[in-house]
Order: C-alpha cells, then structure tokens, then sequence
C-alpha cells in the first residue's frame, strides 16, 4: 500500500493464530501495514465450495484426511529432497490469484506460515519482483524442511535445535531468527483465578484443564473419568469444541463441560495444570500463563515429534489416562508458593513484529545460502512451567 509498510501472511486454512498474534502487535505502529491471507481465501472457489459443501473444512473428514496426508509426508518432514523448483506459472489458478494479492497491496515482506503454500507463494512472489523480502515462520517446536526454501530471506523458529538444523544445511545463521512461538498478547496479562473460576462457574479449588482439540477424542473421555473418579479434590473443567457428543459424554461423568465458545484466556487462568494433546497453540497459550502441561495422544507425526521436543525440560507427556492422574498427584504434592521476579521480556510476538518491521525497510535482500557453518552448541533453554 502506499507510503506503507506493508507485510502479507499467507496462512494455511484456519492456521492464523500464531499470525494474529504477531499482527496485533504490529497494528501499534501506525506506519505498519499487515494482512493475514488463508489458503482458503484464493483457492479455486468453484472446486473449494463444492469440496466445502461436501466436507466442511473444520469437519471429522477434512480433518482425518489431514492428518493421513501428513503422515505420508512424514519423510518430507526429515530429510532435504531435491526437487525442481517451482516457477510462475499463469495457468496456475493459486499462482495467479496470489500474484492478485501482492498488485493489490504491494508488499515490502510476505510471511508464510505453511509447507502447504510455500513454492506457489514464492514462485508468485518472485513473479511479482519489486525487492519484496521473504520470511518463513515455523510455527512447530520442530524443523519442517518443508519449509526450506533458498529464496527465504529470513526464518523465525523457536529454539536452538531448529536454528543448528537450518545451519546444518547451508542456511546462513543471519538468517535465522529464534523466538518463542507467539500467544497473543491476552495470554501474558496477569489473571485472578478466583475471578475466573466465577466466570466459569466452578468452585473455588484446585483446577485441572483438559483441551480435547475441536474434534474431541473418544481416548479422552477416557482422560477426563480416570481424573473425575480419582481422589484428587479439584475442579475438572473440559474444552470440548465442536463436539456436541463429547460434551455431553463428559458431562454425564460431572465434569465442568464447554463447548468452543469458552474463553481460553479465563480457562487457563483458572486452571492449575492442563491435559491435552501436543497442539503448538494451546501450548504456547498455556506456556505464556507458566501453567503445568501434561500432554498425550498426539495425533500427527508432527505432533508426536514435537511431543519428543517439548518433554525434554518444558512440557510432561503421560501414556494414558493412569499416568496423567498420577502426574496430576505429584504435581499437587511437589507443588509450592513461587517466588514472582521480572522476567526479560517473554512477549515474543513483539520481537517478531520488530524484526519483520524491520526487513520491510531495509534494502535489497542478501544471499540466503551460507557455506557451511558450525552449529551452535547451546542446549534449548528450560521454559519456566512451574516446577
């Protein structure tokens, strides 16, 4: 736009969390312009609507579906293949209606979010010329080498072990930017849990989330009886989404049921420790308010892979529904008045908002292939969760 800085998201469809979080922080700064566009919003609409018709997107189907795709791209995840790189293509209808995107706002930086998208949105992008810098944001806890592209101006990624991997195969380490996976800017305001136990009509005790994703999940009925029938005196509150079946199934047992309406930012306010599957934005969310996550059931290989990251100092993975009740235990036995100290600053989607700013109103990009560089030796920093 003119006279703006302007910077493009180009999300996967119903992904924009991470990116929402970041453009709050960028709509401060009155210069800044910034747009998140979801896949959804320039595909094929004659093909979309009639797929969305048939399978709604935020559907069981679509979802199942998904989640087999990805884990037959589970080797694309791990391994760097060579492949013909993508070119601009007019016949392409994707190509095409993002390269309407970028005339439309003439952008200084487009952020991509999705190995979904990346050559399409980078072949339209190279199309379109005008210096536009290009950066990738990884939004796992691990590397998706889909991601990696040599035309990537600069990567966002959340620890050291993805940083020495992008190094480890000749990305420059300027190149590379590490920064906590962004909540939005609620989820590290102070919050009361007494006045969020009222908003959420629960007795005023020891509380225990568990986040079912939006599907809900048969195991986790499982999950949320073996807490409800334990000795453990606490409040058992259930973020169900979309699922009516699960919200009356968890209700029936007596817990504290909610369907996708729920204030999350209240929820984990009242909540002492949190049940739910490895999903990086529930983690990041409840990692922002220090709360104590226990994490199971992974249902991608993505998520199984972040699961074997995050367990090894900043989240605790149960087997089952037994193992949570007695990690909950220990957690309520062990656990102790902390000490409240000011911390650096933790909200890490203004970081991210000053480094894209920042890309948007330099010069010409650099190169983004280094030779080979050693990787740092430095072990990912143990986030604070309330141990």
């Amino acid at each position: 736009m003119l006279n703006k800085n302007t910077i493009l998201f180009f999300t996967e469809s119903f992904r924009t969390d991470f990116s929402e979080a970041v453009r709050e922080e960028l709509s401060s700064d009155p210069s800044v312009v910034s747009v998140i566009i979801e896949r959804r919003e320039i595909r094929s609409a004659t093909i979309g609507e009639i797929v969305d018709k048939i399978f709604p997107e935020d559907g069981k189907v679509r979802r199942f579906l998904y989640n087999a795709r990805e884990e037959k791209a589970t080797i694309l995840r791990t391994e760097k293949k060579d492949k013909k790189p993508v070119v601009y293509d007019n016949k392409n209808h994707f190509q095409r209606r993002v390269l309407n995107v970028l005339n439309r706002y003439n952008p200084s930086v487009v952020v991509i979010t999705a190995h979904t998208i990346i050559d399409d949105v980078i072949a339209a992008t190279e199309h379109y010329g005008k210096g536009v810098k290009i950066a990738v944001f990884a939004e796992d806890y691990v590397l998706d080498r889909r991601l990696v592209h040599p035309a990537v101006d600069k990567y966002f990624v959340d620890n050291f072990s993805m940083r020495n991997e992008l190094v480890e195969i000749g990305v420059a380490p300027d190149k590379v930017e590490i920064s906590d996976l962004p909540a939005k800017k609620i989820f590290f305001l102070p919050g009361d849990a007494t006045e969020a136990r009222k908003k959420l009509a629960l007795d005023p005790k020891d509380t225990v989330l568990v986040a079912a994703s939006r599907e809900g999940d048969e195991r986790f009925v499982k999950v949320v009886k073996a807490i409800v029938e334990s000795d453990l005196d606490v409040n058992v509150a259930v973020a169900c989404g979309k699922n009516a079946t699960f919200y009356n199934e968890v209700r029936s047992l007596g817990a504290n049921a909610y369907n996708e309406a729920v204030n999350m930012n209240a929820a984990l306010d009242a909540c002492d420790v949190v049940v739910a599957r490895p999903t990086n934005v529930l983690i990041a969310e409840a990692l922002a308010k220090k709360k104590k996550v226990i994490c199971l059931y992974p249902a991608t290989r993505a998520e199984e892979e972040n699961l074997k990251y995050l367990s090894l100092s900043t989240v605790l993975e149960a087997k089952d529904e037994d193992e949570v009740v007695r990690k909950i235990q220990a957690y309520f036995a062990d656990e102790e008045e902390e000490e409240v100290t000011e911390e650096p600053d933790r909200y890490s989607a203004r970081n991210i908002a000053r480094k894209l700013t920042t890309m948007g109103s330099t010069g010409a990009p650099s190169p983004a292939v280094a030779p080979s560089v050693e990787p740092i030796e430095e072990t990912p920093p143990a986030r604070p969760i309330g141990e």
